[in-house]
Formats: C-alpha cells, sequence, structure tokens
C-alpha cells in the first residue's frame, strides 16, 4: 500500500541584468527552426537540432546563468552543478508545449528572455495547476520532476526562452 507524502520544495528565481537584445540577436543569427509534435506546437527551437551545433545565445547567458547555479549550489549543499544541455524556444501566437517534466535531471530552468503576459511556465504538483511570479529577465530554477507546460500564447507577442537541465 502506497503512502503519499506532501512535501516543500524550493523554486529559485533570480533577476538577471539586461541582455535581452543580445540573446535575441543570437538567437536570430541561428536562423528558424519550428517544432510540431503531438503535444508542441512551437514556431523557434534549437532543441531538435544536433548537439554540435553552435549557439552563440549560450555564450551570452553562461556567466550569469552560473553565478545563479553557485547561489543554488550554496543553498542546497551540493558540491557542484553541472548544465546538462540547453536549449531555446520562441513561441508566436498559438504556440504550446504540453504537460512535461525533466526525468534524468535534478533541476530545469526557464529564463524569461522576453515574456508576454499570463505566458509563464504553469506548473502542477499534487494535481494542482499553479504559477510562480516571474517577469521577463528572471531565472527560475525548479525540479525537474514537476509537471509543467507552456499554455498557448493568446497574444500577438513573441515568448521566448532559454531552457535548461542541470544536474
Amino acid at each position: 500500500k502506497m503512502k503519499k507524502h506532501n512535501v516543500q520544495t524550493q523554486i529559485y528565481v533570480f533577476e538577471m541584468p539586461d541582455i535581452k537584445e543580445s540573446v535575441l540577436s543570437a538567437i536570430s543569427s541561428m536562423g528558424t527552426h519550428s517544432l510540431v509534435e503531438e503535444d508542441q506546437q512551437i514556431s523557434n527551437t534549437d532543441w531538435h537540432l544536433n548537439a554540435n551545433t553552435i549557439r552563440p545565445y549560450f555564450d551570452i547567458v553562461d556567466t550569469h546563468i552560473n553565478k545563479c547555479i553557485d547561489e543554488i549550489t550554496a543553498d542546497t549543499l551540493y558540491k557542484k552543478a553541472t548544465i546538462n544541455n540547453f536549449w531555446f524556444q520562441q513561441y508566436n501566437k498559438g504556440d504550446y508545449h504540453g504537460w512535461h517534466n525533466h526525468v534524468g535531471s535534478t533541476y530545469s530552468s526557464v529564463y524569461y528572455v522576453e515574456l508576454p503576459d499570463n505566458t509563464a511556465t504553469t506548473f502542477e504538483s499534487n494535481g494542482k495547476e499553479f504559477n510562480i511570479d516571474v517577469k521577463e529577465g528572471d531565472f527560475i530554477v525548479f525540479p525537474s520532476v514537476f509537471r509543467h507546460c507552456s499554455k498557448a500564447n493568446k497574444t500577438d507577442e513573441t515568448k521566448t526562452v532559454v531552457a535548461m537541465n542541470i544536474d
């Protein structure tokens, strides 16, 4: 017989410096690569590109992200943390990413490069949906087992994120 215990966990939110325009320019230099599958429609992403693809936006965010990861490492008493993969996604009107999690990683994260109103990540825990108060320019880190989604973008503005998994 299974017993279930609901426990609290940490979700970290960091305010990143204003690097939006340089990140968007770097993403733009990569061209457009849409992804449409049963549970997602994304206007532009490098998720499905070859692992050897040059991702110039990562060089822009890397130093800032690593400072955040260092703070989390100190808070959790882990000895070190490693980014094991990263990608960007751009959601135009009607784009979405269905419910999923990132089993196999310790943490997942999202840097909100562009964030139109009401388009932040939605989470689910213990059968209840919730959102974290974030704004454009924030970097959020959460346990990778949390189910989350990007509901359909109902705005005429683009939502752009850089996501990564951390162990």
